[in-house]
């Protein structure tokens, strides 16, 4: 894993190409977002979010990440991990979320805070198997869903959409604890609407 801290960094652009092909219009914030994030990294001033890109032996691309510690919380959010589609189901998704996990409670998080497309509103049956699919894969790698919630994301250029909302404890968390954590993180948009719950790993 390499972390981009400079706007000439040559995994910048493989980077962007695949943040624009991986999520939905909804899901992405302006791309010159990004840039500042890493250009004030690359400054010196600070940021706390940390743009990453997993490479092989040989240096090629093959995926992104950024999450960021959030001040005065005591936890992190991941606001984006994908993998090139050609490098798929290999491990490479499962080795870069652990990377981030070590990152995280390096840095004396509590949980990761992960935002999710919710399968029941999605449309279509191949994007409900897409969320489904990622759901499954943070539950695999020690993530819990968040129940009981209602959240919708805003990234200020697109219509607001709504998501699921998972959560990595780092410690014994019970779900108010969660809630609190992920409502810090994620704001208003995030609702109680029903008894609140931690669906389990799978």
């Amino acid at each position: 894993m390499m972390e981009i801290t400079a706007l000439q960094d040559p995994l910048l652009g493989p980077w962007l190409d695949l943040y624009q092909k991986s999520f939905p219009l909804g899901e992405q914030a302006l791309v010159s977002t990004h840039l500042t994030e890493i250009g004030q990294r690359a400054c010196g001033a600070q940021s706390h979010a940390i743009h990453m890109a997993a490479t092989d032996e040989d240096g090629l691309f093959l995926g992104l990440s950024n999450w960021e510690m959030v001040p005065q919380t005591d936890a992190a959010a991941l606001w984006y991990l994908a993998v090139k589609p050609t490098e798929r189901s290999r491990g490479v998704g499962s080795a870069m979320y652990r990377h981030i996990a070590r990152q995280c409670r390096c840095c004396g998080a509590r949980a990761l805070v992960i935002e999710v497309e919710d399968p029941a509103s999605c449309h279509g049956s191949e994007c409900r198997a897409d969320a489904e699919r990622r759901i499954s894969f943070y539950k695999r790698n020690g993530a819990c869903l968040l129940s009981g919630i209602a959240f919708t994301l805003s990234v200020g250029w697109q219509p607001p959409m709504p998501m699921s909302v998972m959560i990595h404890p780092f410690e014994e968390m019970d779900p108010d604890t969660a809630f609190a954590l992920c409502r810090c993180i994620l704001g208003d948009g995030l609702q109680q609407v029903g008894a609140l719950g931690l669906e389990p790993q799978t």
